[in-house]
Order: C-alpha cells, then sequence, then structure tokens
C-alpha cells in the first residue's frame, strides 16, 4: 500500500488538491520562465538585427553623401574651367577691340 503524506485532519480530497495546485504552480513556473527566457532571447536577436539594419543604413547614407560630395566638388572644378575660360575669351575680345 503507498502511503501518502496527509497533513493532520486534512481530508484526502483537500491533499489532491494540495498536490494539484502545487503541480500546477512547479509546472506554470516552469514554462512561464521557459517562455520569459525565450521572449529575452527574440528580444536580443531582434535589437541585434536592428543595430545590423541600423549600420547598414548609415554606411548607405554616408556612401551616397560621399558620392554627392565628390560630384558637387568636380561640378564646382568645371564651373571654375569654364570661368576662366569665360574670362580668357573677354579678355581677347578686349584685346581684338583695340
Amino acid at each position: 500500500m503507498k502511503r501518502t503524506y496527509q497533513p493532520a485532519g486534512a481530508a484526502p480530497e483537500q491533499v489532491g488538491r494540495a498536490r494539484r495546485t502545487l503541480f500546477r504552480a512547479c509546472y506554470t513556473g516552469g514554462v512561464v520562465k521557459d517562455a520569459q527566457r525565450r521572449m529575452e532571447e527574440e528580444k536580443a536577436r531582434i535589437e541585434a538585427e536592428y543595430r545590423e539594419v541600423l549600420k547598414s543604413s548609415v554606411a548607405f547614407e554616408k556612401k551616397i553623401r560621399n558620392r554627392w560630395r565628390e560630384k558637387n566638388r568636380q561640378k564646382n572644378t568645371r564651373i571654375a574651367e569654364l570661368e576662366a575660360r569665360v574670362a580668357e575669351l573677354e579678355r581677347r575680345i578686349q584685346d581684338a577691340k583695340c
């Protein structure tokens, strides 16, 4: 015959209910802890992915800015060359008139 712990004065149905409650508490606690652990892992994974996306976005914007700056430099250089050419032509016209 199997002996079970039974508090003094407790009816058998109360002992069963107490065991079920204890089992549920232990089982649910484990499930909750596991769910919390999985949520924390998922949160860490999402944060890491967010940092990578942010890093690549910043690199992309930097590349675009650098390309724009280079094109702007080339344009300014070309404008300076054309202005020098115009000044040279105006000088020649002035010399030819005299």
